[in-house]
């Protein structure tokens, strides 16, 4: 059988405790081979077997629906394609079994997606997410709905699979949640449109 992910997870905890040593995980695969989803699995297991201070375990998972926002993607393979890499650093106190904290470095973005997509895909899902909800931010003087917007209704614009409107709820708990101010939040949007 193929390692399960929670038990992989479980090894490098032990390894961890046992060897005090830094462990890593690397997942990696083919477009749609669930590389995403294997992350927010390991970073659910550390957030359940690692005490810490109160929520900073939803602080870490919240950062999954902004790295999403801005850097998956529809492709032709996927319809939530991480268009670029990262690497999630949890930082542990081996004795106490603490989370004290984490670190995300993202790289090689897809920055072409950004001009042109190919044919059946769509751009990075936070520019869907703010058109279905632009009537929020009054000043950004937007129309809503993703059809409005040529830079983005080349290609299909909903995708059935997708919620951009629960998308964007989620982004926004997200921004809440790691302490973004509405004036930050405001302004992230205001880049983004």
């Amino acid at each position: 059988l193929p390692p399960h992910v929670f038990g992989v997870s479980a090894d490098a905890f032990v390894k961890l405790v046992e060897d005090q040593k830094s462990q890593a995980i690397l997942i990696s695969g083919e477009s749609g081979a669930g590389k995403t989803e294997s992350t927010k699995l390991v970073l659910l297991y550390a957030s359940e077997v690692l005490t810490s201070e109160e929520g900073i375990e939803d602080r870490i998972l919240d950062v999954n629906p902004i790295l999403e926002a801005f850097g998956n993607a529809k492709t032709a393979r996927n319809n939530n394609s991480s268009r670029f890499g990262k690497w999630i650093e949890i930082l542990v106190d081996p004795i106490a079994m603490r989370l004290n904290g984490a670190t995300v470095t993202d790289y090689l973005l897809e920055v072409t997606r950004v001009c042109s997509q190919g044919p059946h895909e769509r751009n990075y899902h936070v520019f869907y997410q703010l058109a279905k909800h632009a009537t929020d931010f009054a000043s950004l003087q937007l129309q809503a709905g993703p059809e409005k917007f040529a830079y983005i209704n080349k290609n299909p614009v909903a995708v059935a699979e997708l919620d951009d409107a629960d998308g964007f709820l989620q982004l926004r708990k997200a921004f809440a949640s790691l302490s973004f101010s509405s004036e930050d939040e405001e302004s992230v949007f205001r880049i983004v449109a």
